[in-house]
């Protein structure tokens, strides 16, 4: 009789949960149990403001057309006294998720694993996961419409990059040493400020993931994974779309079809903005938010 083989563990994920939140998908889920749609949230540790005024907009929509949505931050750490304010802050709102690895942008890909896992482990009901960036606006109106008509598993779309090559540039901030990444090109993944899949892949891109070499960008190292589990990734123009201020209608037009976008390339625009475009929203949609 063969015994078949574990496959090698070539990137284990040794951190710890500090905050977990264990029980946001139950509050948060409806009737039946599920929750439609987990929006996991990428921001650093000295973005407390930002996840202010995200809690305060887009993301205080927490039933929408009878459906559930729960929102959770994803952070790393950084020292004692931000670790204070941090714990803090989750005490007052209950929606930030921890792990004991260092926050910072070449750990993103950690981020990553952190919020599957942790949507694997306490958000199995959760029909479907939107990691989206902190610069990001979510148009949850649009989103919840896109969640009629989508795959209901094995199904992930955003805005499509098709076969790209690393950068052998050892002088860029995104470098990929051959060592590190040997292949002549990554397969096709989902640009990384914003895209959705469903809530069956969590626990199998975390878990293909610890059979998978380490790579600190993690649109590209979810869409090496999703390429190994075979999930075929489908374009959609609505996830990354930037708005131009100074064209009303455009503006309009885009805040009215897109389900995300950018508010701005400077932080402290997108503080401003995002309360505007949440009126815009609501005015667009005339639907009463409820908490």
């Amino acid at each position: 009789m063969q015994v078949r083989r574990k496959p090698h563990l070539v990137n284990p994920h040794p951190y710890s949960f500090t905050i977990t939140n264990a029980d946001a998908c139950v509050k948060g889920a409806n009737t039946n149990g599920y929750v439609d749609v987990l929006c996991l949230v990428y921001t650093a540790t000295s973005d407390s403001y930002s996840r202010t005024l995200i809690r305060k907009t887009w993301a205080s929509a927490r039933r929408v057309k009878g459906k559930r949505i729960v929102t959770m931050f994803l952070l790393g750490q950084r020292g004692e006294e931000t670790q204070f304010l941090i714990d803090l802050e989750n005490n007052h709102y209950h929606d930030i998720i921890q792990e004991n690895f260092h926050d910072s942008y070449y750990n993103l890909t950690l981020k990553t694993l952190m919020g599957l896992r942790w949507a694997a482990q306490f958000c199995p009901n959760a029909r479907y996961i939107l990691k989206v960036d902190v610069d990001m606006f979510v148009n949850v109106y649009n989103l919840l419409d896109r969640l009629d008509s989508a795959p209901t598993r094995n199904f992930a779309e955003g805005n499509l990059k098709p076969v790209t090559k690393p950068i052998r540039d050892r002088h860029s901030k995104w470098y990929t040493s051959p060592k590190v990444y040997p292949n002549a090109t990554y397969p096709p993944y989902l640009d990384g400020p914003a895209y959705l899949m469903t809530g069956d892949l969590s626990a199998r891109i975390f878990g293909t993931s610890l059979h998978t070499r380490f790579l600190p960008w993690e649109d590209a190292y979810v869409g090496i994974i999703m390429h190994k589990i075979k999930v075929e990734l489908k374009y959609n123009g609505k996830y990354e779309n930037h708005l131009d201020y100074h064209k009303e209608q455009e503006m309009l037009r885009k805040i009215n079809e897109c389900i995300t976008f950018h508010l701005g390339e400077d932080k402290d625009e997108n503080k401003e903005n995002i309360v505007m475009v949440w009126n815009r929203v609501r005015m667009l949609n005339d639907i009463p938010v409820l908490d």
